[in-house]
């Protein structure tokens, strides 16, 4: 991490995942990924329905990016844009959101390897725990504030201590 070496020793440099990893991440060495495949997804839930897997997939990668405590209809990806569901629809995107939940409770069961933690995943633990950094530190220092995800906003948002965020909103990723 380039930052280390430009700041006094009383500061410490840690990027969000850093802190969760500590917390959470290093618990699940044992089962990490980069990502969830969508055949580890297809096979936990015993489908050959690709469009379901991948639902699934993109599902779970909502949750985990959002500020949200628990999976919501929100994070489900393919029918946001529609205002009103059909039937068929609405039954669908139940299933999904079940097996979504299914999906999650098996990457954050420490023992069943079935589904990996993925490295959003142990972020996703560690904001859901609403961990108080003000036990640690005096003030965060966000930089690249303009590219952090809603999970990661929400981190530095609960917290007590100094927050300053560092940014140049015109080069904003998330919006």
């Amino acid at each position: 991490m380039a930052a280390k070496n430009r700041f006094p020793r009383n500061v410490t440099c840690k990027t969000a995942h850093g802190l969760a990893y500590a917390v959470y991440g290093s618990q699940y060495k044992h089962k990490q990924a980069g990502n969830l495949r969508l055949t580890d997804i297809a096979r936990t839930i015993n489908t050959q329905d690709w469009e379901l897997a991948k639902d699934i997939v993109s599902t779970l990668n909502a949750f985990m990016a959002s500020k949200d405590l628990e999976l919501l209809e929100d994070h489900f990806v393919r029918f946001q844009s529609n205002r009103t569901l059909t039937s068929v629809q609405q039954q669908y995107m139940s299933k999904a959101l079940n097996l979504t939940k299914d999906v999650w409770d098996k990457m954050v069961d420490i023992k069943d390897r079935s589904v990996s933690m993925t490295h959003d995943g142990y972020l996703k633990l560690y904001q859901m725990s609403q961990p108080d950094l003000s036990q640690r530190f005096g003030a965060i220092l966000l930089d690249e504030g303009q590219d952090v995800n809603p999970v990661i906003a929400n981190l530095v948002q609960i917290q007590t201590i100094t927050q300053v965020t560092v940014g140049d909103r015109h080069q904003q990723l998330y919006r």
